[in-house]
């Protein structure tokens, strides 16, 4: 007999930094129950962009409406739910732009992690990230969708020059655009194993914490509000140059 789903730890935590005049970083979870039972839990982390107030509107845009569609679209596999949540999602977000002058620039990356059944779905645009940590070990489960990453996949520079390229913010997709986003997801559900630890992050945290810091602040303290807390300030202590979002998701021992 198979295993019941497991419920979660879930911590989170969102700072403007010290640089930024507003926090445009977005995040939001979903639990299903009742009906929805089935969708298990989802955790999605929102980046926005496009000045004064047009980034957190994109950003909060995505959340809202990845999670309102997952939550109520007609039963589908979960991750034709994320891929088509976020197709509506960018056409939401691309057409309050279009109506509303001061946000005609705005949009946002995202990523959804989606706990369903003890398997995780993963679906993001740009350069917002999902690790997995397991048995003291941390593994990136995104690719950003970035013009710098794209060079060091194609064998252009290497991937310590990627990390500190000038120029690896430029995004190669976003939601708010005009044609539908070209999401990228896991190509088979992972399953989960007890005390794996998934941190879902904006780049606020990932440009100036390293992948092996992540690992040991987010392994340092049971206290899982705690360790995104400490991730958050270190990420301040480095400069804090850009808003910073954690989440931290744990599968129970």
């Amino acid at each position: 007999m198979a295993a019941p789903p497991t419920a979660p730890l879930v911590a989170a935590e969102t700072d403007i930094g010290l640089r930024r005049r507003e926090n445009q970083d977005s995040y939001g979870t979903f639990q299903g129950q009742g009906e929805s039972a089935g969708r298990g839990y989802l955790v999605v982390v929102a980046d926005g962009m496009g000045g004064h107030r047009g980034g957190a509107v994109a950003s909060r845009l995505a959340v809202e409406t990845i999670i309102e569609f997952y939550g109520s679209a007609p039963p589908a596999p979960p991750l034709t739910l994320l891929e088509e949540a976020f197709r509506g999602a960018s056409e939401r977000i691309f057409q309050k732009a279009q109506q509303t002058p001061s946000l005609a620039t705005m949009g946002t990356t995202c990523t959804a992690l989606a706990l369903v059944n003890n398997h995780v779905h993963i679906t993001h645009v740009g350069d917002t990230r999902a690790y997995l940590i397991r048995q003291e070990k941390i593994e990136q489960l995104t690719t950003d969708q970035t013009w710098v990453q794209a060079m060091a996949t194609d064998g252009v520079i290497s991937a310590t020059e990627a990390a500190h390229h000038p120029d690896r913010n430029i995004l190669m997709q976003a939601l708010g655009t005009p044609d539908p986003p070209r999401s990228v997801s896991l190509p088979e559900p992972l399953p989960v194993q007890p005390d794996d630890l998934f941190l879902l992050c904006t780049d606020g945290l990932s440009g100036l914490v390293e992948d092996g810091e992540l690992r040991e602040l987010a392994l340092a303290d049971p206290d899982l509000q705690q360790a995104c807390h400490r991730l958050v300030e270190l990420a301040k202590a480095r400069g804090g140059d850009d808003n910073i979002t954690v989440v931290l998701l744990k599968i129970p021992a």
